[in-house]
């Protein structure tokens, strides 16, 4: 297995005189570098940690905040996809779904984002993982034989072992709170998708819902008490609701009621008392919580135009910024890649800034006062080898955003920064 580390490298400087290449060209705006400002519905009553996927930075990430709302805080940064977070059951660590070059890979991270570790490396599609309640073995889906499985591995990726086999999709949920089982969604009766249950090791598997209605969720599974299964259904008029039943099946009770809106991937809270969900019925999703009985409904995540989806709720909570006043005053060294707006050439830029400022925080919000100043940046065309420069004027920008993990203020966004003096209040990979 690997430990990965992965960074982005995002432009640093506007282009100020380009005084060699494409003298007149129009000149590109700067990357935008302030966080999103979140208004939430808070819940008082609500506790513990959510783990939720959203694409509110441009593509899918993985996100922790309280379950009130509060404490929304980024862990993953790069150019791949991040889905389906699900925690360990010590809450330590996060396990996803990451797809780029083309398949699907099982990592798992510390909760807070660092320690990002691959499990799974093949060609294959392998999403979904969910841990067993003794913490000891990851149950994940695989297309690796052909059509979509379910598998077992242990926590470090090693002795993975195949538990369905069949030419349908069957997909990973949940496992039972005492770990002998695992519920999961299979179109294996016909062409629509079931919740079915099995034993840890495959066998004994049961079908639990019978219709002609797609029965599924991302996290379909049990109660804390182990009573109870929720999932989301389209029974209800082709578009997804909420539903809850016994734990063999019998006394189906639908939680949502909606038309053309889609409610689904449904979890239950740590004390078993609330269930979260996510819901389109703004325009975009957005992860709500509801009480069992499908009252007090609670918009926990409002960031219009991304989606934010797939909860998992676990105990714990996220620090939220203290109210203290930090000052910035360093200088750094950095290299920058920018592309001639003219032909398209690669050039890279060296040159150094300087930061000083404060930001200040408090219970209502961080207030960053930073100002940049820079000198000429001397750059290299990679294609013709022509002498570039860049002259940035000083600017004032927030660049920092808190991170309750590290306990400090930190690049919103990843630079690729030679180290040059304290980096105590920089965070430069990811």
């Amino acid at each position: 297995m690997s430990t990965t580390t992965v960074s982005r490298l995002i432009p640093l400087l506007g282009l100020g005189a380009l005084l060699a290449g494409c003298q007149g060209a129009e000149r590109p705006l700067a990357p935008s570098l302030g966080g999103h400002q979140f208004s939430v519905s808070p819940g008082n009553s609500l506790k513990g940690k959510i783990a939720f996927h959203s694409n509110r930075d441009g593509d899918y990430e993985i996100f922790v905040m309280n379950a009130d709302g509060t404490g929304q805080t980024q862990l993953t940064y790069n150019a791949t996809d991040e889905f389906d977070p699900t925690w360990s059951p010590n809450g330590k660590q996060i396990g996803f779904s990451s797809f780029g070059d083309g398949d699907g890979e099982i990592f798992v991270m510390n909760a807070d984002g660092t320690g990002i570790t691959q499990l799974t490396d093949n060609t294959f599609q392998d999403f979904g993982p969910i841990w067993s309640p003794d913490g000891k073995r990851i149950a994940f889906t695989s297309n690796r034989d052909g059509d979509s499985e379910i598998f077992l591995m242990n926590t470090d990726g090693t002795a993975v072992t195949q538990l369905t086999n069949n030419a349908v999709v069957n997909l990973a949920t949940a496992w039972s709170p005492d770990g002998k089982q695992i519920a999961f969604s299979s179109y294996r009766d016909g062409g629509d998708s079931e919740i079915f249950v099995m034993n840890a090791d495959g066998s004994g598997v049961t079908q639990l819902t019978h219709n002609d209605a797609s029965d599924e969720g991302d996290h379909a599974g049990w109660s804390p008490d182990g009573k109870r299964i929720v999932f989301s259904s389209d029974r209800d008029g082709g578009d997804l609701d909420i539903f809850v039943m016994n734990a063999d099946g019998t006394a189906v009770t639908q939680l949502t009621h909606n038309d053309f809106v889609t409610d689904d991937d449904p979890f239950w809270s740590p004390d078993g008392e609330h269930i979260a969900f996510q819901s389109n019925r703004t325009g975009d999703e957005e992860v709500y919580i509801m009480n069992v009985d499908g009252s007090g409904l609670t918009q926990v995540t409002n960031d219009p135009g991304p989606n934010d989806a797939v909860p998992a709720w676990i105990a714990g909570s996220v620090r939220t910024a203290p109210s203290d006043v930090q000052h910035i005053n360093e200088q750094y060294q950095i290299v920058s890649y920018q592309t001639n707006p003219c032909n398209g050439e690669l050039i890279v830029f060296n040159g150094s800034y300087h930061v000083n400022g404060t930001i200040t925080t408090t219970s209502t919000g961080t207030d960053a006062k930073i100002h940049v100043n820079t000198a000429d940046f001397q750059g290299v065309g990679q294609t013709t080898g022509l002498k570039y420069l860049y002259h940035e004027q000083t600017r004032v920008q927030d660049l920092f955003t808190y991170n309750p993990f590290t306990n400090k203020f930190e690049y919103a966004v990843g630079y690729d920064v030679i180290s040059q003096g304290s980096t105590d209040n920089f965070h430069a990979d990811f």
